[in-house]
């Protein structure tokens, strides 16, 4: 049995815990394509404690941000890589994970005021599990948006509000969220394409003031870390954290699981 670190963060006092057998497999067979909807069942499998000793600590994985999820994804992975766990270090592609995870830098507190823009005051949030869920959940049904454009129209939708707005919660009222980000989604992408191009920067700069643990952009699939910049591994290619990494290989051909799911 793999004795487990604690992780803590500003917003995390987490214990993990080995996926079962079982577990694994059920894993294996979820299709690439759901991959937000995977990484918080994995997580809900693996958390063996998730404390709340201040106000601002999180214990649901739906919760916890994009970034956040990363981070215990890598940090599990941390301890499982290698017949004797990867160490904090492990291999990522053809990188190593330290060349993407910034443990300097945790999250801030938000949101954060971005200024006017069309005649309103505007901030800015992380997107959190459960957005990025439902983002994943409309692929394919918002009219002429597909790939890239339809995570980065989600992400916008998300994470920007006018000051006073409010939203369904997206973990504990998720169809009247995903209703709620499909029209949001909707209206932004007709915006003329300046309007919407002033959105977006707004969107990017507050992005930059958001960014904790890893710098994450927006790519066909879904959100990837960047490495860090100015250092020799900035040429490194965007980098995942699929759940299906943390899946042994014993497990998804005892489990008979496709191996396009698993690998």
């Amino acid at each position: 049995m793999i004795a487990f670190s604690p992780l803590r963060t500003r917003r995390l006092a987490v214990k993990l815990r080995e996926l079962s057998i079982v577990n694994a497999g059920a894993l294996a067979a979820v299709p690439p394509e759901r991959f937000e909807e995977s990484t918080t069942t994995f997580l809900q499998m693996v958390i063996e404690s998730a404390d709340a000793p201040t106000e601002r600590h999180v214990t649901d994985p739906k919760n916890w941000t994009v970034q956040e999820r990363m981070l215990v994804v890598g940090h599990y992975l941390a301890h499982t890589t290698g017949e004797e766990g990867g160490g904090a270090n492990f291999m990522l592609g053809d990188g190593c994970y330290m060349d993407y995870l910034n443990v300097s830098r945790d999250i801030p507190d938000f949101p954060i005021a971005l200024g006017s823009h069309g005649g309103d005051e505007w901030q800015i949030s992380p997107v959190t599990g459960a957005m990025a869920e439902a983002i994943e959940q409309l692929h394919g049904h918002i009219p002429k948006v597909a790939g890239q454009l339809h995570w980065m129209l989600g992400a916008m939708a998300a994470q920007l509000s006018r000051v006073g707005e409010l939203a369904p919660d997206p973990a504990s009222d998720s169809l009247n969220y995903l209703e709620w980000l499909k029209i949001r989604m909707q209206i932004i992408s007709e915006y003329p394409e300046s309007e919407f191009l002033g959105l977006y920067a707004m969107r990017h700069r507050g992005s930059k003031m958001l960014t904790h643990f890893f710098e994450t952009v927006e790519i066909d699939e879904g959100f990837v870390a960047l490495a860090h910049e100015g250092s020799e591994a900035e040429s490194l290619p965007p980098a995942r954290f699929p759940v299906s990494a943390c899946v042994s290989e014993f497990a998804k051909r005892v489990t008979g699981k496709p191996a396009q799911y698993g690998g």
